[in-house]
């Protein structure tokens, strides 16, 4: 019979040589990976979207929706910086690479109601004029914060 510690070694040997082992366990990790009696399969193309709109559910995530919002409770992006080379270069904007192109403004549906999130805040007293009419218009408008809303296909 071999000791606790001679099976330690030996164990810890066998794991290490598994993990230079393909997936299926057979193999080294250059060698092409395959299940015997099935056939091989390409991976699927995943779907893409652009920064500031939300991926799209593929057919895995409809089968197995737990995490899946439902489309009438999905954020809606109201505003959106606009491109790099199109942004405003000021002083004051530095690395506009990092904004450029993502959301702004989002309305997401809560409940009843809804919760309109800004990326800056609009009511800063060194913002500029524009930004408080974002306010006053989400403020004033709270009853049709739905008007354009597409529900996207279910």
């Amino acid at each position: 019979m071999r000791r606790a510690a001679d099976r330690g070694v030996h164990a810890g040997r066998a794991a290490v040589a598994a993990d230079a082992r393909g997936p299926t366990g057979r193999g080294t990790v250059d060698d092409p990976d395959f299940t015997v009696g099935r056939p091989g399969v390409e991976a699927p193309e995943e779907p893409t979207s652009e920064i500031w709109e939300a991926a799209p559910v593929t057919d895995e995530q409809r089968r197995n929706g737990f995490r899946v919002i439902p489309p009438a409770d999905r954020a809606r992006v109201i505003f959106r910086y606009a491109d790099q080379k199109d942004l405003l270069i000021s002083g004051l904007v530095e690395g506009g690479n990092e904004i450029a192109q993502h959301p702004a403004v989002v309305d997401v549906p809560s409940g009843n109601g809804h919760v309109v999130l800004f990326s800056i805040n609009p009511v800063y007293r060194g913002e500029t004029r524009g930004t408080y009419s974002l306010v006053l218009n989400t403020i004033l408008n709270f009853d049709s914060l739905n008007a354009g809303r597409k529900d996207p296909e279910k």
